[in-house]
């Protein structure tokens, strides 16, 4: 039995059950004020766990200069030929991704992954240490994009679906997209958020306000399917891969999206879960044979 990380389970456990308790509280007498503790989290990034935990057996590649709105971010770059850019999800790093590399490369393909900033190895960005929005991985996307030039295609995991979606319903110019557990539906990351800390309809609906007042974002704005209807171009061929057993985000948000996505296709799994579906040796085979086919 480890006891230091046992005692850390339960300290953890005792934490959020007061956060719970306190949010409960707060809903019944002061939604206002309990939407800014809400809105705190909203942006909260937890720390990257060290290098070692993130390893994954990919070593760096090329070290590329890379700046998101004139903050410098981790970025790297493996093999030659037509760029492929990997994104990594909400509170993710750029090793997740990093089974992908060395298939792709051997396809003939130049590989591009980069941390967000406040995620992974990349500092702050505009919204502080540790903390980051939607808006911020979307701009990661676009200066990696502007930075490489041509991008053929992008694999993106969980919210980096939804920064990716938002990036081409903008006007990216991407050939083709696969996309692994998207979470790109808002009420279902409401849904998830706050069943775990027990938000009320009240507080959502004040951290909501807040959001836009304080900060300019529209829960509008991240509408995805909603958003896609303002791209006036021919859309990216995409797949969606996303496995039945994800607790995390809904299978069905995948087929949401791909109802406003002409043309994309979704590959169901079961037993694999948010991330194992990942790096899935199956999943694998078929998202790199979909970019290099």
């Amino acid at each position: 039995m480890n006891v230091r990380k046992t005692t850390a389970k339960l300290a953890e456990r005792a934490a959020l059950g007061g956060m719970k308790a306190g949010f409960r509280l707060g809903e019944r007498l002061a939604p206002r004020l309990t939407a800014r503790a809400a809105s705190a989290l909203w942006f909260r990034v937890p720390p990257a766990p060290p290098p070692t935990k993130r390893d994954r057996g990919v070593r760096p590649g090329e070290r590329l200069d890379i700046a998101v709105n004139g903050r410098p971010i981790a970025a790297y770059s493996w093999g030659e030929g037509p760029t492929v850019l990997l994104v990594h999800g909400w509170s993710g790093w750029w090793q997740q991704l990093g089974v992908y590399v060395e298939p792709l490369v051997a396809a003939g393909h130049r590989v591009v992954a980069s941390d967000a900033p406040a995620h992974g190895d990349s500092p702050e960005g505009i919204f502080g240490r540790g903390r980051s929005g939607m808006p911020e991985l979307k701009d990661a996307i676009d200066a990696v994009a502007q930075s490489v030039g041509e991008v053929h295609g992008l694999v993106a995991h969980s919210g980096g679906a939804m920064a990716a979606s938002l990036a081409v319903a903008e006007g990216l110019d991407v050939a083709r997209v696969a996309f692994i557990a998207p979470s790109v539906l808002l009420d279902d990351i409401l849904e998830l958020l706050g069943g775990r800390l027990d938000w009320g309809p009240r507080t959502v609906g004040e951290m909501l306000a807040a959001l836009e007042r304080d900060y300019g974002l529209h829960a509008a704005d991240f509408d995805v399917p909603a958003v896609l209807g303002r791209r006036d171009l021919p859309f990216p061929r995409a797949l969606f891969v996303h496995d039945e057993d994800d607790t995390e985000t809904p299978v069905a948000g995948s087929d949401v999206l791909a109802g406003s996505w002409p043309g994309a296709r979704v590959h169901r799994t079961s037993g694999l879960g948010h991330y194992k579906v990942l790096w899935a040796e199956p999943v694998v085979r078929e998202v790199t044979e979909f970019l290099t086919e």
